[in-house]
């Protein structure tokens, strides 16, 4: 329990970045599209691991330089479960999560109709072969981070953007998280 603290301080929180706007005011959402879950299921969001926290805005970086924030939402899935898009819209570039590492892929999502203000991007995703996916939709398959993180709690990374600003997916979720 110790160890989740440090995660649950975070979510709650939510420390402002230097340089960077960011929406997590939940006021924001109020004549915005509804988003859908990622997984035909609730959400669980990654704890505290041996490889770091899978909270909005947890420390990224180990050492002297302690700057970088996790941008993302990482939200616990098993290897092999169908990821579904939680927005209308077409893969506008496909993001590879690491560049030395070509195992592990990556897609942006830009928003069509109702969502066309959004981008989100996710990495962990064998991705289906189809540019323009309908909310709900089947995106691809999760894939398994063990390979590369020996003990880390496999999920998916979500971020979210809002005309370019950086928005805390827990709002747009929140009605598929449980604790």
């Amino acid at each position: 329990m110790k160890k989740l603290i440090p995660c649950i301080f975070m979510l709650l929180v939510l420390l402002p970045t230097k340089g960077k706007e960011i929406i997590h005011n939940s006021k924001f959402f109020n004549n915005n599209p509804s988003f859908f879950s990622v997984f035909n299921r609730a959400l669980k969001i990654r704890g505290v691991d041996a490889h770091g926290c899978g909270a909005f805005l947890a420390n990224r970086s180990t050492g002297k330089d302690t700057k970088r924030k996790h941008n993302g939402l990482d939200i616990i899935g098993n290897e092999g479960e169908i990821v579904l898009s939680p927005i209308s819209g077409y893969v506008s570039r496909i993001v590879p999560p690491y560049h030395n590492d070509t195992r592990y892929n990556g897609l942006e999502i830009q928003g069509t109709g109702v969502w066309r203000d959004y981008q989100v991007k996710m990495f962990y995703v064998s991705v289906f072969f189809n540019k323009h996916f309908d909310v709900g939709e089947p995106l691809g398959f999760l894939q398994n981070l063990d390979k590369k993180y020996p003990s880390i709690i496999n999920h998916l990374h979500i971020e979210v953007r809002k005309n370019g600003k950086l928005i805390d997916p827990n709002l747009v979720f929140e009605d598929y998280i449980i604790q």
